[in-house]
């Protein structure tokens, strides 16, 4: 597993590589996790699925509050981004208070991959 974080530009836990996961990468990726700032303003949603996608994930993961704000020409930009450069991974997206076209964009990056939305309140 990995773990991105993302504004408008990319940080990765050890570097963005895909860890094998055991109680000690676990544990040091949750401290990682608690460590980081957040809240920036900046959502550079494609830009990071990519990241992911080069990393070599074939499941991603992704939380945002679905407002594509940087890194590609808004919603479609981003959109199209994700779907050009998936090598087949599967999208589940987690919209954190995504509403109207947010939304919208959060669950359309999931079917694109057959991945699932789910709204997170």
């Amino acid at each position: 597993f990995g773990i991105l974080t993302y504004d408008c530009g990319v940080i990765g836990w050890r570097g963005g590589e895909l860890q094998e996961s055991s109680a000690s990468t676990r544990a040091a990726a949750e401290d990682w996790i608690r460590k980081q700032l957040w809240a920036t303003g900046s959502t550079g949603t494609g830009p990071a699925t990519v990241s992911a996608f080069a990393a070599g994930a074939r499941c991603v993961v992704l939380l945002t509050d679905g407002e594509p704000n940087c890194g590609a020409d808004g919603v479609a930009g981003h959109r199209s981004m994700i779907a050009y450069n998936n090598p087949g991974a599967v999208v589940h997206v987690f919209g954190v208070q995504a509403s109207g076209p947010w939304r919208a964009f959060c669950q359309g990056v999931a079917a694109d991959s057959g991945g699932r939305y789910v709204d997170v309140p």
